[in-house]
């Protein structure tokens, strides 16, 4: 009964978006481009060379559409949490029989799924032109399916956790700035941390960064797994460790609703 509540905040959420379907399609037309411009990229890379960095252009190409897909998914909401605490319109899910966090994380995930299966159309399309098909199997795609997933339960909380810090600083753009251009480079979207010297891949591959985009897209595109078990349960514990986080800043900034917003 408590989950129907939060089932519906997702499921009003996504027929609002379905509305308006048709603004996808620009984020469709951008991840077209940015596939066929790494394609270009990684064509001149891989001239003469069968494998570079364990990947084939067709391993790395799938690589990247799943990639560029979670960072997307992602997108970019913690403004609207930080408007919500400066202005005290958290105060009223206070007084409704749900908890705050638990209704934008309904609409979070809810989100994801979304722009997974129809960013999914454009980036899958796009690679599949491309480089053609790589091997798929049951397994392939559950643990995948699971990664992603967990991915998005990751980037959830972390960013949930930057965006409550609005009830001690006035604007926390810049922390969510400094946390996207992490993910950008310590969690291989401009490219797989393979690439990257040794000593550097050793350190960043245990942060969580790498879990929410690395991980999941080698996984896609090298399947294996052992790696789909260490993924998962590198996962798991950036999660309880950003849960625990949560569970604080949470219980110690609704204390402040009252000053910041009455």
């Amino acid at each position: 009964m408590v989950l129907t509540k939060y089932y519906t905040f997702a499921k009003v959420d996504i027929l609002q978006k379905l509305m308006y379907i048709w603004n996808e399609l620009f984020s469709g037309i951008f991840i077209t481009i940015i596939l066929f411009i790494f394609f270009h990229i990684w064509t001149t890379i891989f001239a003469g060379k069968e494998v570079v960095q364990g990947f084939t252009l067709v391993q790395i190409m799938w690589y990247f559409a799943l990639a560029e897909i979670g960072v997307i998914a992602i997108g970019e909401w913690i403004d609207q949490v930080g408007e919500e605490v400066r202005t005290g319109t958290l105060a009223t899910f206070l007084l409704k029989p749900m908890n705050y966090v638990g209704a934008k994380f309904a609409v979070y995930m809810g989100t994801a799924l979304y722009k997974l299966l129809i960013l999914g159309l454009f980036a899958f399309s796009i690679v599949y032109s491309l480089v053609g098909s790589i091997n798929f199997s049951a397994e392939h795609i559950i643990f995948t399916f699971v990664t992603f997933i967990l991915a998005n339960i990751l980037n959830f909380v972390l960013t949930m956790c930057m965006g409550l810090m609005a009830f001690w600083f006035e604007d926390v753009s810049a922390l969510y700035w400094m946390y996207q251009k992490s993910i950008f480079v310590m969690g291989g979207l401009l490219a797989p941390l393979d690439v990257y010297p040794i000593w550097f891949r050793e350190i960043v591959q245990y942060l969580p960064f790498s879990f929410i985009t690395y991980a999941p897209a080698k996984l896609f595109a090298q399947f294996n797994a052992d790696m789909a078990i260490v993924t998962i349960a590198g996962q798991l514990v950036w999660i309880a460790f950003g849960v625990m986080a949560l569970y604080f800043i949470y219980r110690r900034g609704i204390k402040q609703v009252v000053i910041h917003g009455g």
